[in-house]
């Protein structure tokens, strides 16, 4: 059906379908009609009212799906959470176990796409059926999840290595285990790193504010520096800086190195690298690593620079694909992205948040539907006006997988200001 694993949001297509009545099935079919748009690009379904959708950015497909801001939530120590990335990328068994289903496989599926640019290329089962889990005892790498209730079962199983994430009743890590591990290190992640910095400034803000877009740049520029040089320059890249690392972080890369998701990527990169056509462009976390190592590669980066200075980038590819809103801020102001996440805007977004007078309030149980993971603010519903029921819960499930990507009209404090706007124009009823 699709090479995407969104479970859960074919099930809600699914339920569309099956519960609204001959309208959802309509819409169904006529998004099955259309055509697929360019990366990040808009197209309205064509019906009597028409429904307008955006394709997310290609970088973003890892996190449509899943709930990678809820890891900031499960993992309250980000030591934790930084090694259990670190043993993701070093492809070791993994086991996520928990007492309810759906944190259960929704961590799972987190966790997997937060390693993005690397795919996780080995056993991935959000939960391990009873009758399946011998396959733990296997040697290849997996990232698996298992109910507390299997914890019996799973103990007369024979398993050699392995990094236990156990989770709580609420779903938060209370520990990692190790099994004949040792915990691994993810270089450049200590207590004044940018990650870190950047995700405990993403930590303290209201979650309404916290945004899908901003965690998907953090990491992706986070693994461009870390591994931008590794993948793009090979096996040696990282040597210049072997005096100035730990041994830690030089265990590390020499591990990266040997695993599969490297090898394919550092494969793809380079072939990307090497056209003609110079398509390299519109990989963002290509465009990453060329701009952190612009020593390393002048070439491509001059070349980088004088295409944006051209007014290159999304817009200029698909010209009127997208909507008037990112006309003036795509090409104009970050080009082909790729740039650091700034920290200053995260703080000052962060202080505003403080400021303000008013939160968005959650809605009755009306507004939710299965499968929905999170809540719908009453922002979501009020921006909905033509359609109600599923049709719009899906209808806004789309819009919400899709980054408002260097739009500054979708930041949370210009939000926050056209709201309280719309509210003052209500009440003095104009």
């Amino acid at each position: 059906m699709s090479p995407y694993p969104w479970c859960n949001f074919f099930y809600r297509l699914a339920y569309l379908y099956r519960v609204n009545g001959e309208e959802g099935k309509n819409m169904v079919r006529a998004l099955c009609r259309c055509s697929t748009p360019p990366s990040g690009a808009s197209f309205v379904i064509p019906r009597e009212i028409p429904v307008n959708f955006r394709r997310p950015y290609d970088r973003m497909c890892s996190f449509i799906d899943t709930a990678p801001l809820r890891m900031l939530a499960v993992f309250p120590n980000l030591d934790d959470l930084f090694s259990v990335l670190a043993d993701l990328l070093l492809e070791k068994h993994i086991i996520i176990v928990g007492s309810n289903f759906s944190v259960v496989s929704t961590v799972v599926m987190s966790l997997q796409a937060l390693i993005a640019p690397f795919d996780w290329m080995h056993i991935l089962i959000p939960i391990v059926p009873s009758s399946l889990l011998d396959v733990l005892a296997a040697p290849p790498p997996y990232l698996v999840g298992v109910l507390t209730s299997q914890l019996p079962l799973l103990e007369k199983v024979p398993i050699e290595s392995a990094i236990v994430v156990r989770l709580n009743s609420e779903g938060v890590c209370e520990r990692v285990a190790y099994i004949n591990e040792t915990p691994s290190h993810l270089p450049h992640s200590g207590w004044f790193s940018g990650v870190r910095i950047g995700l405990n400034l993403l930590k303290l803000q209201p979650p309404a504010q916290q945004s899908r877009r901003d965690l998907c740049n953090l990491f992706l520029t986070y693994y461009a520096s870390l591994f931008g040089e590794v993948v793009l320059r090979g096996p040696k890249g990282y040597i210049h800086n072997k005096d100035r690392m730990s041994g830690a972080s030089i265990a590390f890369y020499e591990m990266l190195l040997t695993t599969q998701s490297f090898a394919n990527l550092s494969e793809y990169v380079n072939r990307t690298m090497e056209a003609d056509n110079n398509e390299w462009v519109d990989n963002e976390f290509i465009v990453a690593a060329v701009r952190t190592n612009p020593e390393v590669f002048p070439r491509h980066y001059q070349h980088l620079i004088s295409e944006e200075k051209q007014g290159g980038g999304y817009v200029a590819k698909h010209n009127d694909c997208f909507g008037s809103s990112e006309l003036d801020t795509t090409a104009l102001i970050d080009g082909f992205g790729g740039h650091r996440l700034g920290l200053t805007r995260l703080a000052a977004e962060f202080a505003m948040s403080c400021c303000a007078r008013k939160e968005d309030q959650l809605v009755s149980s009306d507004d939710y539907y299965p499968g929905q993971h999170d809540w719908m603010t009453s922002s979501d519903v009020g921006e909905s006006r033509h359609l109600s029921g599923p049709v719009v819960e899906a209808a806004e499930e789309m819009e919400t997988v899709q980054p408002a990507e260097f739009d500054i009209v979708h930041s949370p404090v210009v939000k926050s200001s056209i709201k309280q706007g719309r509210e003052s124009i209500k009440h003095d009823g104009v």
